[in-house]
């Protein structure tokens, strides 16, 4: 919850969404195994300024094995990326960051190494500011909100064969 005097308020509810096959009758939600493999699939650098959505992207990406780093604005984005850049696998951005925006942490990763698989999120992107980012070399966009499904399959499609630790370095 968010409030502010004079502002308003506003309120987030994340609830998991069972699939089809998760359901059984009556209305409960069959329990889903998960094995992670030994080794992890890739690493993904998740960031997002919401700490309720890191967690929940944090817990469904390590439950499909996926390892994960997260930032929670621009500054340390940069930083955990140049830290471990030889690992990440793919970047996970929403655009709307504090500290330093997602338009210049995009520069910043794309100078380090412009072959870098980045996931834009956002809520909207003007066509022709999504129109630059494509010119840096971003083309998977996912609008907001979004499920942790839909994050999971563009990472299967942007990571090359999303197998045992296969990843640009």
């Amino acid at each position: 919850m968010e409030s502010r005097p004079g502002a308003g308020a506003v309120f987030r509810l994340y609830l998991p969404i069972a699939t089809a096959s998760e359901r059984i009758p009556g209305g409960t939600r069959a329990p889903s195994p998960v094995t992670a493999p030994a080794q992890p699939r890739a690493t993904v650098l998740v960031v997002e300024d919401d700490r309720a959505t890191v967690r929940l992207l944090t817990d469904r990406l390590r439950e499909s094995g996926y390892e994960v780093i997260s930032a929670l604005d621009g500054a340390q984005a940069v930083t955990l990326y140049r830290e471990h850049k030889h690992r990440i696998d793919a970047v996970l951005l929403d655009l709307g960051l504090p500290k330093i925006a997602g338009w210049d942490v995009i520069s910043q990763i794309k100078d380090e190494n412009a072959q870098r698989k980045l996931i834009v999120t956002s809520g909207y992107i003007d066509p022709e500011f999504r129109a630059k980012i494509v010119g840096a070399g971003v083309t998977c966009f996912v609008d907001k909100p979004y499920l942790p499904d839909t994050i999971l399959e563009r990472l299967q499609r942007v990571i090359p064969a999303c197998g045992p630790r296969r990843s640009l370095r």
